[in-house]
């Protein structure tokens, strides 16, 4: 007990007065409001410092973040494969329904999920609250540490706020970087619909690269770095790079988090974070619906800086449980230890399921706490939990990889 108290005793003097990192911060690359956390893991006596999105919940005062969200629905055009045009704008009567009592558009879904609007969530027999399930993820997070979110009420939340849609954009992916897929001609997958497999560096690269989406944003004042823009794709995965879905090699990706250098477009300006993620309807991958949205989010809550190959808020490494994609990796990456092996239906750490006010049951990917990466035991989360639905009893044990 005395290390799990003298660790978080560093923490807090290290966030207090400082929970909000101003632009001129040698570590703020963002106009987010951040905050710092240091900690020494016992699985190897280092320390481990990183940024989190909001205000620290170590701090004083007023603790509710509002961060202004941009949703961009993406509409992805493919030649290759089966082509075909694959909108989240539009409604899709084959595998969403006929519309008739539940909202059958992919992006009316997102708009009116529980990962934008107040669910009561509870975790076990613990209710952290009626909010968004990203911020209900991380008050659980903290929610027994000497911070005690759970003595506060009400006043901690790090918030999706001020959402706005965006007109749709259309991207094209060229011959050889995109091909779709019919869902139902893979033996044994109970598959719905089509799919398009996109190659990574291309649509990052659409999206965020010299002329892509977010530097036009940006050029226009539509969006500033302070925000949050999401990405929605429908039924879009990707490959990175070594990748392939034809050939079965570790595929695929159903979304990514990243960060463009807004200086580009304005001299001295910092990071523009954003989120790619995919509304699935196909039943293929083991994350429907939102279930990878929610993934993506958490992961730019808790790495804000970062991407999702290349994180920058590090831990000791650590092996995923067994079957796990991820198998030795040192990223603070929420939903990373808890997805399956995504060819097979069912797997992933969609473990948490909620009825939406609009009728439509919606699965939010298992997320990791803090305690299971950095090794607090017992873990300071909700109910000493590991993960936002139990599956992980343990933390994440000895350090791999050495």
């Amino acid at each position: 007990m005395m290390k799990y108290q003298r660790k978080w005793a560093i923490l807090s003097l290290l966030v207090l007065g400082a929970a909000l990192i101003s632009h001129g911060s040698a570590s703020a690359q963002t106009n987010l409001p951040l905050w710092q956390y240091s900690t020494v893991s016992p699985a190897d006596g280092n320390t481990y410092t990183g940024w989190m999105v909001g205000r620290s919940p170590y701090a004083h005062g007023m603790r509710t973040t509002n961060i202004q969200t941009f949703i961009v629905p993406i509409i992805v055009s493919v030649t290759d494969g089966l082509g075909g045009s694959f909108d989240p704008t539009a409604a899709d009567t084959t595998c969403l329904g006929t519309g008739a009592t539940v909202p059958n558009v992919p992006l009316t879904l997102f708009q009116q999920s529980p990962i934008l609007t107040n669910s009561s969530f509870s975790f076990g027999s613990t209710n952290v609250g009626s909010t968004e399930y990203p911020d209900a993820f991380q008050r659980g997070n903290f929610w027994n540490s000497s911070a005690n979110v759970a003595a506060t009420g009400n006043s901690y939340h790090t918030l999706l706020a001020n959402v706005t849609t965006l007109p749709a954009q259309t991207i094209s992916l060229p011959s050889g970087d995109g091909e779709s897929y019919a869902a139902s001609a893979l033996a044994g997958s109970g598959g719905c619909g089509n799919f398009v497999v996109a190659d990574y560096n291309t649509l990052n690269g659409l999206l965020a690269g010299t002329g892509g989406i977010i530097p036009q944003l940006l050029s226009a004042g539509t969006i500033t770095p302070s925000s949050l823009v999401i990405f929605l794709t429908y039924n879009v995965v990707e490959a990175y790079p070594g990748e392939s879905f034809s050939t079965g090699t570790k595929c695929c990706s159903l979304g990514f988090h990243s960060g463009y250098a807004a200086s580009s477009v304005t001299p001295n300006s910092p990071v523009e974070t954003y989120v790619t993620a995919d509304f699935d309807s196909t039943n293929l991958f083991g994350q429907p619906n939102v279930a990878s949205i929610a993934h993506q989010i958490g992961a730019w809550i808790d790495d804000p800086l970062g991407t999702s190959i290349s994180p920058y808020n590090v831990t000791p490494a650590w092996s995923a449980p067994s079957g796990n994609l991820v198998t030795c990796f040192n990223s603070l990456d929420p939903g990373y230890p808890l997805l399956g092996p995504l060819t097979v239906p069912g797997t992933a750490g969609a473990g948490i399921t909620v009825v939406g006010a609009n009728g439509f049951t919606y699965n939010l990917q298992e997320l990791a706490f803090f305690s299971w990466f950095y090794r607090d035991d017992p873990s300071f989360a909700v109910n000493n939990w590991f993960s936002s639905n139990g599956t992980l009893t343990t933390d994440a044990g000895a350090v791999c990889g050495g």
